[in-house]
């Protein structure tokens, strides 16, 4: 697993973390996303909407990795659990609440959970233990784009939630967008390796 560390290029954005008053950490554009719509909701008059850029759901995970292993360096990766306070949706731009898993040696599980958008409270240790495969972290697909493979496969149905993870049961899997939350229909599971879209979760 890696941190957002080292030298950065043209065009990388600066993004404050609140670790302290000068806390802040590099994170490349493919991380970040233009939403100007949403950004046109949340803009004060007179401000340039077009400049204003929201995280995605990777940024956001990548920060609460970040904030997981700066105190616990053991931590590893295992889920991302993102949900939408709307309830059923049929765009990724609504998860906006987002928990994230990690495993320490020993078996101990954190978790740390979103208490503002891209902002993260503590780490927190839990009773229970939470089983499945550790996520080779980064990835190279992000939620937007396997929100577009799931519909380009006919999956076009609402949903309200969207976990990243190895699909449970699996050690060898790849690590996997899985859609679900609508009663009406079964989860859809992308791959995010290969694009491999199905049903189920």
């Amino acid at each position: 697993m890696s941190g957002i560390s080292g030298h950065h290029g043209q065009g990388d954005v600066v993004v404050p973390i609140r670790r302290g008053p000068t806390a802040s950490f590099v994170l490349p554009l493919p991380l970040l996303r233009r939403d100007t719509e949403t950004a046109a909701r949340r803009s004060a008059p007179g401000q340039d909407t077009a400049t204003m850029a929201m995280l995605s759901f990777n940024g956001r995970v990548q920060i609460a990795i970040e904030r997981a292993q700066t105190l616990y360096p053991d931590a590893e990766f295992l889920e991302a659990q993102g949900h939408s306070s709307a309830g059923l949706i049929d765009h990724p731009a609504a998860i906006d609440q987002l928990r994230v898993l990690f495993r320490r040696d020993g078996g101990a599980t954190l978790v740390v959970e979103e208490t503002g958008y891209g902002t993260f409270d503590k780490p927190a240790s839990v009773d229970s233990i939470v089983s499945g495969a550790t996520i080779d972290w980064p990835i190279g697909m992000d939620l937007p784009d396997a929100d577009r493979l799931k519909e380009q496969f006919g999956y076009t149905e609402p949903y309200s939630r969207v976990a990243l993870r190895i699909p449970q049961g699996v050690t060898w899997a790849n690590a996997s967008y899985v859609f679900g939350g609508n009663p009406q229909c079964a989860d859809v599971m992308v791959d995010t390796v290969t694009g491999k879209v199905r049903a189920g979760g």
